[in-house]
C-alpha cells in the first residue's frame, strides 16, 4: 500500500469518508446478524432437535414395552388347541423395535452433531469477534481519523481561499504599507 495519495478534490475524499462510514455501519450489522443466525443454529440443534429425539426415544421404549406385553400375552396359551398365530402382534413388536433402534440411532447422531457444532461454533465465534472488532474498532479509528484529515484539509483550504481574495492586503503587511492600505480600503468603501 502507498504511503502518499494524490487527491486532487476534497469532495471525493468527503465522499470516500462518507461510504466508509456506511461500510462499517452496514458491516456492524451483517456481523450482529450473523451472530444471531448462529446463535439460532445452535438453539435449534441442542434444544429442538435433540428434544424431539429424546422425546421420540421415550415414546418409542413405551411402545415397544406395550407391544412386547401384547406379543407376550397372545403368545401364551394355556392349552395346545389354545395357540394362536399371533401374526399381527409379531409385527407391531418389530416395527416398534425398528422404531426404538431409528430413535436411539438418531439421538447418538444429534449428540455428535452438537459435539462438532460446539468445536465449530468455536471458531467461528473467533473469526466473527475479530470482524466484530474490525468494524467497532479498527474500522471507527480510521473513519476517525479520516474525518480529522478532511477536517484539516477543509481548514487549510478555507484559508489558502481568504488569502487568495486578499493579496494586497497580506502584500502590504509584509511591506510595512499597512498604512497605506488601511487608507485605500476605506477611500474604496466611501
Amino acid at each position: 500500500m502507498a504511503d502518499n495519495a494524490e487527491v486532487r478534490s476534497l469532495d471525493q475524499l468527503e465522499t470516500f469518508l462518507h461510504q466508509t462510514e456506511k461500510f462499517r455501519t452496514q458491516l456492524s450489522a451483517e456481523i450482529e446478524n450473523l451472530s444471531l443466525e448462529l446463535r439460532r443454529l445452535t438453539n435449534w440443534l441442542t434444544n429442538d432437535v435433540h428434544s424431539y429425539w429424546s422425546d421420540e426415544l421415550v415414546k418409542s421404549q413405551r411402545r415397544l414395552s406395550e407391544c412386547r406385553d401384547v406379543l407376550s400375552r397372545c403368545m401364551s396359551y394355556v392349552r395346545e388347541d389354545e395357540r394362536r398365530p399371533c401374526t399381527e402382534e409379531k409385527k407391531r413388536f418389530r416395527l416398534a423395535e425398528e422404531r426404538n433402534a431409528l430413535c436411539q440411532q438418531k439421538l447418538k447422531t444429534v449428540q455428535a452433531a452438537i459435539a462438532f457444532w460446539e468445536m465449530e461454533r468455536s471458531k467461528q465465534h473467533a473469526k466473527v469477534a475479530r470482524c466484530r472488532d474490525l468494524a467497532e474498532s479498527d474500522m471507527q479509528v480510521a473513519c476517525n481519523v479520516l474525518r480529522d484529515q478532511v477536517e484539516r484539509l477543509q481548514s487549510y483550504a478555507g484559508l489558502r481561499a481568504a488569502a487568495s481574495t486578499q493579496p494586497i492586503i497580506a502584500e502590504s503587511i509584509l511591506t510595512g504599507n499597512a498604512k497605506v492600505d488601511t487608507e485605500e480600503r476605506k477611500g474604496r468603501t466611501r
